[in-house]
C-alpha cells in the first residue's frame, strides 16, 4: 500500500513552506476580503501544509487515499486544537458536496494519475466545487523531470534511512518509484507510480475544463520563475469561469 510506511517518516522528508510562500504571495488580499475562506488540499499527506493555512485563517478540509497518512494529520491537528475536515478518498471521483473558495494539490499529488482521460474528469470534478470565481491551486511534475530524475537516492538519519530508486518507462510515461524504507530494524518497500504531463498541454486541459490559468511559474528555479522545456515542477493558479 503506497504511503503504509512512508507515512511514519513523512514529515522528516518534507516540508510546505515553499508552496505556504506561495499562497501568502497569490492569496493574501483574497483571504482578508472574505469573513471565511474555505480551503480543500487534495492529497494532503500529514496535514502540514493544512496546518499552515489554519494559522493563516482558512477553514481546512483535506483529501487523501492513505489511511495511514489521515491518521497522522488528524493527531497533529487533535493536539493543536485544529478543526479539519478530512475525507479518505480517491481524487479522482472526490465525491465531496461542499463548495471551496480554493482547492490545492501539492508535492505533485496529481501526478499520481496515470491517465490525460482521467486527468481531465478530474479537473471537471475539481471544478464542480470550486465557488464561482474561486481557485484551483497546484504543482506537477514535468515529463522532463520523469526522465531524467531517475536513479538511486538515500536518505538517512539516526532512525530512518530511505532508499528511493526510480525508473523510467517511454513506452508508458510512467515513472516507477521503489521506496526501501528501513526502521527500527525492520525493512518495508512501497512502489509508486507517477506520470509525468506536457506543462503548456495542461494549460489548455485547465481551459478545456472551465478554468483560466492566472500564473504559470517554475517553482525550481531560483533565479527564474518562467516555464521552460527543463522545467521540472511547474506551479499553476487557475480560476473557475
Amino acid at each position: 500500500m503506497q504511503y503504509e510506511y512512508l507515512s511514519r517518516i513523512y514529515d522528516k522528508l518534507y516540508n510546505s513552506e515553499k508552496h505556504l510562500t506561495l499562497i501568502d504571495e497569490f492569496f493574501s488580499d483574497y483571504r482578508h476580503n472574505r469573513d471565511k475562506a474555505k480551503v480543500l488540499d487534495i492529497g494532503c499527506g500529514t496535514g502540514r501544509f493544512l496546518l499552515g493555512m489554519y494559522k493563516r485563517g482558512w477553514e481546512i478540509s483535506g483529501l487523501d487515499l492513505s489511511k495511514e497518512m489521515l491518521t497522522v494529520a488528524e493527531e497533529k491537528f487533535k493536539q493543536q486544537g485544529v478543526k479539519a475536515k478530512l475525507y479518505c478518498r480517491d481524487m479522482r471521483k472526490i465525491g465531496i458536496k461542499e463548495k471551496f473558495d480554493l482547492v490545492t494539490s501539492n508535492f505533485d499529488s496529481l501526478n499520481y494519475i496515470l491517465s490525460l482521460e482521467e486527468l481531465c474528469a478530474t479537473f471537471h470534478k475539481i471544478n464542480n466545487i470550486v465557488l464561482r470565481d474561486g481557485f484551483l491551486a497546484f504543482d506537477m511534475i514535468s515529463e522532463f523531470q520523469c526522465k531524467t530524475f531517475v536513479g538511486e537516492r538515500v536518505w538517512e538519519e539516526k532512525d530512518f534511512k530511505l532508499t528511493m530508486i526510480s525508473t523510467y518507462e517511454d513506452s508508458t510515461k510512467l515513472k516507477i518509484i521503489k521506496l526501501i524504507i528501513q526502521i527500527d530494524g525492520e525493512e518495508y518497500v512501497e512502489e509508486h507510480l507517477q506520470r509525468g504531463y506536457d506543462l503548456a498541454q495542461l494549460r489548455d486541459i485547465l481551459e478545456d475544463n472551465n478554468f483560466r490559468v492566472k500564473n504559470f511559474i517554475d517553482i525550481e528555479n531560483r533565479t527564474s520563475r518562467i516555464v521552460t522545456e527543463k522545467t521540472t515542477r511547474a506551479y499553476y493558479i487557475a480560476q473557475k469561469i
